[in-house]
């Protein structure tokens, strides 16, 4: 008899074990995983915007800048990537989690755009990591507030 509780106890206190750490898991992936952006200018454009895109640039070397008329001075690649935003400002970028088991961060990102379009870039200073847009979205996973 001693022996079947000492077992039942061993089972209860397992499930509760597991039953924790699934939920610190699960807790640890919603939660995890955002992007902190911090906005160096706001820069108007001639041309027209459709503000459902986003691009980064991770060196002094890229054309993505130059081919929008963006200039920026002095800022520091060695450390810092740049987030800009076509029209609409990014309200909020967080890491994709893979899928399956053990959900490790991707390097494709969920980004939440303002609702009100402007014929603004607006550009935005994040640590020196790879951010890529989520291609397996047909919008990139790009999602405009409403």
């Amino acid at each position: 008899m001693r022996e079947l509780k000492f077992t039942i106890m061993m089972y209860i206190i397992s499930f509760c074990v597991i039953a924790l750490a699934g939920l610190l898991a699960y807790l640890h992936v919603t939660n995890n995983g955002k992007i902190l952006l911090e906005e160096v200018m706001a820069m108007e454009s001639t041309e027209n915007l459709s503000g459902d895109w986003w691009f980064s640039v991770s060196n002094k070397d890229s054309n993505n800048l130059t081919d929008h008329g963006i200039v920026i001075n002095n800022f520091d690649y060695e450390n810092n990537n740049l987030m800009i935003s076509n029209g609409r400002k990014i309200e909020k970028m967080t890491f994709v989690r893979s899928k399956e088991f053990p959900y490790n961060r991707t390097h494709f990102v969920k980004t939440v755009l303002g609702n009100e379009l402007h014929h603004t870039w607006f550009v935005y200073k994040i640590k020196k990591m790879d951010v890529y847009v989520d291609e397996r979205y047909r919008n990139g996973n790009i999602e405009i507030r409403t």
